[in-house]
């Protein structure tokens, strides 16, 4: 063999080892990529995995309602805007979600993105049956991920997040995924988190 022949293959070699390693090096970066956009992800939307620390809201008839009770309590909550076109789309359907949570000890709760008056037009307008709380400080907002509406989330375990649905809620296999989480037991109470001290919010 001569030396040209040899420096040749020793080129090819090397050169077939250079493409797999930009082959390999690519396909991490595409994935470490990938994993960035999910943890943001992750850390910006609600979903299911997520805790919430026990909160203590008024109302908008002035009552107190506690979010994220004890182990044991299940709440279904349903986060809107009064101008909100896929909230205003969802109604019929959380309506009647709302009446199969009742029938299962879920206590149902809207959370409004909004001022107290134009909530309350809202909720006499379509004659909403659950309750609703306003969670119009940003920094709580943050705290439950509501980027954007409509959210429909269910909280169990003493704030255990066990299911989220980002988006109107009428096509027929959506409303299905909320009926399921609804119906399914809950998690044993051994694996809730431990108990947090209760904050209270009275929105001005």
């Amino acid at each position: 063999m001569s030396h040209w022949t040899m420096l040749s293959r020793l080129q090819s070699i090397i050169l077939g080892g250079v493409i797999v390693l930009v082959v390999v090096l690519g396909n991490q970066k595409r994935d470490l990529s990938e994993r960035v956009v999910e943890i943001g992800l992750i850390a910006s939307q609600p979903h299911a995995g997520m805790w919430l620390p026990p909160y203590e809201l008024a109302s908008i008839d002035g009552d107190t309602i506690l979010l994220a009770p004890d182990a044991g309590s299940r709440q279904l909550f349903y986060f809107f805007t009064s101008t909100c076109e896929f909230c205003r789309a969802s109604l019929d359907a959380w309506k009647d979600l709302s009446r199969l949570a009742d029938m299962h000890d879920v206590q149902v709760v809207g959370v409004a993105l909004d001022s107290l008056e134009a909530t309350r037009s809202y909720r006499d307008e379509h004659g909403l049956p659950f309750p609703i709380v306003l969670l119009d400080d940003l920094r709580y907002a943050r705290l439950y991920r509501a980027n954007r509406v409509p959210v429909t989330m269910l909280v169990e375990n003493a704030g255990e997040v066990s299911h989220v649905t980002i988006g109107e809620v009428t096509r027929p296999t959506t409303i299905d995924s909320v009926r399921t989480a609804i119906l399914t037991p809950p998690a044993l109470e051994d694996d809730a988190a431990p108990t947090m001290p209760i904050q209270s919010i009275q929105p001005e």
